[in-house]
């Protein structure tokens, strides 16, 4: 009988190559029309898109309900541009309901003299495993709304296996006694993942793959080039090695990675071309709205227009400053939240930041975060220096309407990336 665990992993190929990507945020749905091109050196293009923000007003029973009306609108907004035929669908949620996490996780041999056999391997492998899930689900319970049994993993892939500190791809045939894992987890509470079965249901998609943002991530930084390591019954499996290798001109190997979103910033760490850890601040774009709203006394709709108007530098000198003054508290005391996490980390961070999401539309972050005075407490090797991501740094995505090529766009570019 299959669960719901296997219909969510189910994933058929159709006869077109052609998907749907719905990023679901904390404030507003993207969507997007994607084909993988065999014939254009693996080009992945993007045929029509759409941004819908959340009814947050209207007499709307519930949160899923919103969601639902956000994804119908976008749907219907890429239909009058292009003739949509596909039910197969890459689905994100929100970064606080839809997690990635890097767990490090170590194994004793006993017997350290003999090599590993395929029987041994099994045995480390689902240790490991478990006891890493363990280790997510204390830290998710003793930090979150739900308990460690409500939470459901959905993937996983190993980022590094070393063993007596060398790194290696398979352990059969090794000798040694220490073996070193950095496991890359992507997770949900059970509550959510009965939304995607009402969405699954509500738009009659056939065929739907949820990826957390930290998956694209993994194949930007090369993980995809490392050895494969899927979910079996009995544990973990070295693949065969015919997974498609995504390789990019641009490499990101040393740097953070701010999702300025909503109401959540999303931040990676890369270490040495691997990714090395993910957290969330529950701080977004949505508080510098609040604060406009607040001093000017105007809806937090209006406000939110009037911040989009000066990110694309429509208002007067007048009013752009006005609002440059407003927002400069609200987005130090948002870079002071990204302080005081990477700070928490203790270790010596990179000195390039990686800036994308709708957040990172508005032109003052990138001059707050180039701030060295705001990062005296944190250990960086360097001042920091800001880079946006747009879409067209993902060379092998191209695209026919030029408004898609917005840093608003980046996180579903990341989604895509990885699927394809």
């Amino acid at each position: 009988m299959e669960t719901m665990s296997d219909f969510f992993s189910r994933f058929k190929k159709e006869k077109t190559d052609e998907f749907l990507a719905i990023d679901i945020g904390t404030e507003a749905v993207k969507a997007v029309v994607f084909k993988k091109n065999p014939g254009s050196s693996d080009k992945i293009e993007i045929s029509a898109s759409s941004v819908v923000y959340f009814d947050k007003f209207g007499v709307i029973s519930s949160e899923i309900e919103i969601i639902k009306k956000a994804i119908s609108k976008a749907i219907e907004e890429i239909k009058r541009k292009y003739k949509l035929k596909t039910k197969s669908v890459v689905l994100s949620l929100p970064a606080n309901i839809l997690r990635g996490r890097v767990v490090f996780q170590e194994f004793c041999r006993n017997d350290s003299s003999g090599k590993i056999d395929l029987k041994e391997e099994g045995i480390i492998n689902r240790e490991v495993l478990e006891e890493a899930k363990k280790k997510i689900s204390r830290e998710i319970a003793g930090k979150d709304d739900f308990s460690a049994e409500e939470i459901h993993f959905l993937d996983f892939k190993v980022i590094e296996k070393k063993i007596d500190g060398y790194e290696i791809s398979s352990l059969v045939g090794l000798e040694g006694s220490k073996i070193y894992f950095k496991i890359l987890f992507t997770f949900l509470s059970k509550k959510y993942l009965s939304w995607v079965g009402e969405i699954n249901k509500s738009f009659s998609f056939k065929n739907t793959k949820i990826i957390n943002e930290s998956r694209g991530v993994f194949y930007i930084v090369g993980g995809a080039e490392r050895s494969a390591i899927e979910i079996t019954k009995k544990g973990i499996s070295n693949s065969s090695g015919d997974e498609a290798v995504h390789n990019f001109d641009k490499k990101i190997t040393d740097a953070i990675l701010f999702d300025v979103g909503g109401e959540i910033t999303q931040i990676f760490l890369i270490k040495e071309g691997k990714l090395e850890k993910i957290e969330e601040l529950t701080v977004g774009v949505r508080s510098f709205s609040k604060t406009l709203s607040n001093t000017l006394g105007i809806t937090e709709e209006k406000a939110k227009f009037l911040k989009e108007s000066y990110s694309k530098k429509e208002l007067s000198e007048g009013t752009s400053k006005q609002i440059k003054e407003i927002l400069e508290p609200a987005i130090k005391e948002w870079v002071a939240g990204l302080r005081d996490k990477l700070k928490d980390w203790q270790v010596l961070l990179p000195p390039t930041f990686f800036i994308f999401g709708g957040g990172s539309l508005l032109p003052d972050i990138k001059e707050i975060l180039e701030n060295p005075d705001l990062w005296k407490e944190v250990s960086i090797s360097g001042n920091p220096k800001i880079e946006l991501i747009l879409p067209d740094f993902f060379e092998k995505v191209s695209f026919y309407d030029k408004k898609i090529n917005n840093s608003q766009f980046t996180p579903i570019c990341f989604l895509i990336y990885e699927q394809a």
